[in-house]
């Protein structure tokens, strides 16, 4: 496994425009919203984004183009699209298989879809906690993570409940449970699921890359009970699983 991470969107962009000449090309994005500035120096046709969280607006001139909505229902013809590019979105997408089956329609042929995204579900902060309201606080994993690693895998909602309430007040420790397992932020598919989603797509893959790395200070609590055991009940119980890849960069070409 590489020492890859998504660090964020631009990185990750800059990572692509490296890989593949994009100038004057039709590019949709999927799940973000890259600025128009870091993109005007590639003369491109068109760029599309389309995000659920996005407002809906296109600049003067009908080239930078943001939807407000999800990518199982893409508003363009078939075979329009030169490239898909993605960064930190597929462990979101809910019907995975469905939206690859959409992205092969709008591409054209011998398109490319270019994304590196993570944490996963089965990775050890897979739980991916993201603006958790507390009672005194917000929890975000890349700033105050408190979950030991692969925590969100070894309980039911109510033993992950429990094990919280050594640090966290009951209200709390709530609230971290039920993101963890209802929010519809998460996908939660495990490694071996998106390998069988794109092994089972109709694209080719070309080309694959994963890391186990933990790319922030991770200095959880201490509990009353041991938390370190985790990683090893889990390939215990499931050694057909991969529980360390954390970020996977896949490129499909149509």
């Amino acid at each position: 496994m590489l020492g890859l991470i998504a660090y964020d969107e631009l990185q990750v962009f800059r990572d692509f425009v490296k890989e593949f000449d994009i100038r004057g090309k039709k590019i949709l994005e999927i799940g973000g919203s890259i600025p128009e500035i870091e993109l005007s120096t590639f003369e491109l046709d068109k760029w599309v984004s389309v995000d659920p969280l996005n407002e809906e607006k296109r600049d003067l001139n009908n080239c930078y183009i943001y939807h407000k909505r999800d990518a199982i229902d893409i508003p363009y013809e078939a075979d329009y699209f030169d490239f898909v590019f993605s960064s930190n979105a597929f462990e979101h997408i809910q019907k995975l298989d469905q939206v690859l089956e959409e992205l092969y329609r709008v591409l054209k042929k011998g398109g490319i879809i270019y994304s590196h995204f993570g944490p996963i579900w089965s990775g050890p902060d897979g739980h991916h906690l993201e603006d958790v309201r507390l009672e005194h606080n917000i929890l975000n994993f890349w700033e105050n993570n408190s979950l030991p690693h692969y925590s969100h895998l070894v309980h039911t909602e109510e033993q992950l409940m429990n094990l919280l309430t050594d640090v966290y007040s009951i209200n709390d420790a709530r609230s971290i449970s039920q993101f963890v397992y209802h929010s519809p932020w998460l996908n939660r598919l495990t490694y071996n699921d998106y390998m069988r989603i794109f092994g089972n797509s109709r694209f080719i893959i070309r080309h694959l890359e994963t890391t186990s790395e933990v790319d922030y200070p991770f200095q959880p609590p201490t509990y009353k009970r041991n938390t370190s055991s985790y990683y090893q009940d889990l390939i215990h119980q499931f050694p057909a699983e991969d529980f360390e890849v954390r970020d996977i960069l896949v490129i499909l070409k149509k």
